[in-house]
């Protein structure tokens, strides 16, 4: 008999394309015949799968993040139509009442006070009285001043600076918006890369 070592003709390599490291469970025992379907190895798949559920955490909490942020949007639209069609012409008709009221006031004081003048020059009212009458007509006109001042302060000022506060906000909105969709694209990838 001769001495020599026997080799078969027909070897397959096998190699891990598992990433890192993972720790062996099982190795089939060296030059047992096997067919296909056997098992051959087995890893530990603890950390893999841990890593594939911390990636879908973060999926999902992408996904939760452009959401809110496209809720964001939609409330910030919703905010600039709100003012426009609702609080800004509640206001302005609000004060166009009350400088109504007010016209209404200083023709009643007006009138108070020509009746006091009348009266005055017949000697039936003095001139305390008179001069009572004459500060009320003064005072109803500063009280519509202020009110005509209030609307136009409404109309340039108040509502450009409104529509510049919600625009902010909606482009703002709209940024986060942007930033979550990308972020949500990132950690998709990331899911399908720990996957594989």
């Amino acid at each position: 008999t001769e001495q020599g070592t026997l080799e078969s003709s027909s070897n397959i390599e096998i190699k891990s394309k598992v990433k890192g490291g993972s720790t062996v469970l099982y190795v089939i025992e060296t030059g047992t015949l096997v067919k296909e379907g056997d098992l051959l190895v087995e890893l530990d798949t603890s950390t893999i799968e841990d890593n594939v559920t911390q990636k879908k955490i973060s999926y999902e909490t992408a996904m939760a993040n452009k959401i809110i942020s496209e809720s964001n949007v939609a409330v910030a639209e919703k905010s600039i139509t709100e003012y426009l069609e609702g609080t800004f012409k509640e206001e302005k008709a609000t004060i166009e009442k009350e400088i109504f009221d007010a016209e209404q006031a200083v023709r009643t004081a007006q009138l108070k006070r020509d009746s006091a003048q009348r009266l005055a020059a017949k000697g039936m009212v003095g001139n305390l009285q008179l001069e009572s009458e004459s500060f009320a007509v003064e005072s109803a006109k500063k009280e519509l001043e202020l009110k005509k001042a209030r609307l136009s302060s409404l109309e340039k000022y108040t509502k450009e600076k409104m529509l510049q506060e919600l625009t902010s906000t909606l482009d703002a909105a709209k940024a986060r918006l942007a930033a979550d969709e990308s972020a949500l694209e990132l950690e998709k990838q990331r899911l399908e890369r720990e996957k594989e």
